[in-house]
């Protein structure tokens, strides 16, 4: 279904334009993977690795603006995240 089109999206996207980060996440597959923090912190990694990482939570939630911005101005991204309403709403629990 939704996975496998996403899958498929994300190969595409790598392969016809190379130059484009590319950042796919697919929630509840792999154990950790519902966690906000983890995903947000492998966004950060992806897509602007030479930013500080913010220490918390709430930094990280802020500083998306600013992972995304660089990578706007490094090319452009597209990024994948499949069953985004799955995240914990809780880093806590993760």
């Amino acid at each position: 279904g939704k996975s496998a089109l996403i899958s498929t999206c994300a190969c595409r996207v790598r392969a016809l334009l190379p130059h484009v980060k590319l950042f796919y996440h697919f929630v509840g597959v792999a154990p950790g993977s519902t966690d906000l923090v983890r995903l947000l912190r492998r966004l950060w990694l992806e897509l602007a690795p030479g930013l500080a990482m913010p220490p918390n939570e709430d930094a990280l939630v802020r500083g998306a603006r600013d992972v995304l911005a660089q990578a706007g101005r490094e090319g452009g991204a597209v990024i994948f995240i499949d069953a985004l309403n799955q995240l914990d709403s809780d880093a806590e629990q993760a």
